[in-house]
């Protein structure tokens, strides 16, 4: 095998799995087993979308499927009632993020996000349900993109981005062109799912060996 097929089929999507992993699971462990306290406008943004000190209300969940945008330029809406502060997993940042940009079930939609990160990146480590995690992650990149570059390309006309901001979005465009090359190519044959593959492609041995004439040669 060539070095540049070797490096195509194993080396390339190794190291783009292991960056995934880099950048995804410390993230998806943090939103996930960290607590953060909320207070003030945060608790109470949290207690109108179904979080709060008394736990999750899953019926006002359900009625924050159709959340509307929040128009920067628009009047400003007054705030909801003050709620009791709490502390809550770090997830919930991401749940505030995704209903202040519209977002139908932020809660719901920001759970997906850290078990995507957390999970997805234990799975693309090995190599295992690859093509899955690969389309978990790109969604989760995409829709950060959405919500947090979108609206500063939109703004700036994408040539007057503060240098902190393009790092962002560079970081986001690359991570997500990783998650899809393993979408669409696979995880490459250093995997969990490579090994399958290819020990389900192995012929057995006796056929690779051939059967046995059953003929003796005449002397």
């Amino acid at each position: 095998m060539a070095f540049q097929e070797t490096c195509a089929i194993k080396f390339f999507p190794f190291v783009a799995r292991l960056v995934l992993f880099a950048a995804f699971f410390p993230m998806g462990w943090q939103q996930v087993l960290t607590a953060v306290h909320y207070n003030g406008n945060d608790a109470a943004q949290l207690a109108s979308i179904g979080v709060s000190a008394a736990g999750i209300d899953w019926q006002r969940i359900q009625t924050t499927g159709l959340a509307a945008p929040v128009d920067p330029q628009a009047a400003p809406v007054p705030a909801p009632p003050a709620a009791e502060p709490f502390s809550g997993r770090a997830l919930y940042e991401s749940a505030l993020l995704a209903h202040h940009a519209g977002l139908p079930y932020p809660v719901i939609a920001a759970w997906f996000g850290a078990i995507a990160q957390f999970a997805g990146g234990i799975l693309l480590l090995f190599g295992a349900f690859s093509r899955l995690s690969g389309f978990s992650i790109a969604a989760v990149v995409a829709g950060a993109f959405w919500m947090t570059s979108w609206p500063l390309l939109q703004s700036t006309g994408g040539w007057a981005i503060p240098h902190d901001d393009h790092l962002r979005v560079s970081a986001q465009l690359s991570l997500f062109v990783l998650a899809l090359m393993i979408l669409l190519v696979g995880p490459g044959a250093w995997s969990v799912d490579g090994m399958l593959c290819a020990s389900s492609k192995r012929p057995s041995s006796s056929a690779s060996s051939g059967a046995p004439s059953g003929r003796k040669e005449s002397k």
